[in-house]
């Protein structure tokens, strides 16, 4: 099975992102863009079948409509506040988040 194609954007710097990239699964084909505007999204990965977001921009109905392959996308973090959920799901396109609980649970035992 080929690899997905797979869109990550974020504002890490660049030993960060090698580090994400180290862990990817062998099945995703993850590029990885520093806060990218829609059309840097779009030029950069036009087929991609999976959106892994740090919010760094608006995944909006004009983005999600330029991305036609995409089947999810998945918040890094708690808030959707930027993804248009309606737009999403108009497309077929399942939006899931993964809230980041170490970092409260750190700062409750620091607390």
């Amino acid at each position: 099975m080929p690899p997905y194609r797979t869109i990550f954007t974020t504002e890490r710097g660049e030993f960060h992102q090698q580090r994400a990239l180290t862990s990817a699964p062998p099945d995703l084909n993850v590029m990885m863009l520093r806060s990218p505007s829609a059309d840097e999204i779009v030029e950069a990965v036009p087929d991609a079948v999976y959106f892994i977001s740090e919010r760094t921009g608006t995944i909006d109905a004009a983005l999600l409509a330029r991305l036609p392959q995409l089947k999810l996308i998945l918040r890094l973090g708690s808030m959707t506040y930027d993804i248009d959920m309606e737009a999403a799901k108009s497309a077929g396109v399942i939006v899931c988040y993964q809230p980041n609980m170490g970092v409260i649970r750190v700062a409750e035992h620091v607390m």
